[in-house]
């Protein structure tokens, strides 16, 4: 309900009130109200004081700068995943951490018979990818120990780590052999 709400204000450049919004995506008045408020709380959207009408707010342009920046980074990463995938035979990919995740930002396909590869846009935990323990072992010692303490560390297969201390004894494997399962 709240991403209807998000795009039906952006499509009113000029603004839409409450009793708009409620009968456009028939969702009770009340509800569209609490709806609207948190949003307007979290800054993705904004009431003019004088029309009472809604607009999109800053935190909107943040979230897309961001996907831009990231849609930039993989455009200049995609020569570099393709002549790796292209030297080893393997799908590479490209990730960044996104708070306690990874997100899959772009992807190499290989060349041979049989390919894993993630879908872009792809959110994974770290602690149960390569990809995102290969992040992981890039962090300063006191951040990744920060964010190992935060994680979730749920099996997603009977050989995922879930023991913290684990888990840093495996990033510290990684940081000495630069490979990781």
């Amino acid at each position: 309900r709240a991403s209807a709400l998000l795009r039906e204000i952006a499509r009113n450049r000029d603004g839409i009130g409450l009793a708009q919004l409620s009968r456009t995506l028939d969702l009770h008045t009340s509800t569209a109200f609490h709806l609207l408020k948190t949003l307007a709380n979290l800054g993705y959207v904004r009431q003019d004081e004088t029309t009472k009408l809604y607009r999109v707010g800053s935190q909107i342009f943040n979230l897309a700068a961001t996907a831009s920046d990231e849609v930039e980074i993989a455009k200049l990463a995609e020569p570099f995943i393709d002549e790796l995938a292209m030297r080893t035979g393997e799908t590479s990919h490209l990730a960044l951490r996104s708070g306690e995740e990874i997100v899959v930002v772009a992807r190499s396909y290989g060349n041979t018979a049989f390919h894993f590869a993630e879908r872009t846009g792809t959110t994974r935990p770290p602690h149960a990818t390569a990809i995102g323990k290969a992040l992981l072992a890039a962090m300063p010692q006191k951040n990744l120990e920060a964010l190992v303490s935060k994680l979730e560390l749920r099996a997603i297969t009977p050989r995922t780590i879930t023991d913290p201390q684990k888990l840093l004894e495996e990033i510290e494997k990684v940081r000495r052999t630069e490979i990781a399962y």
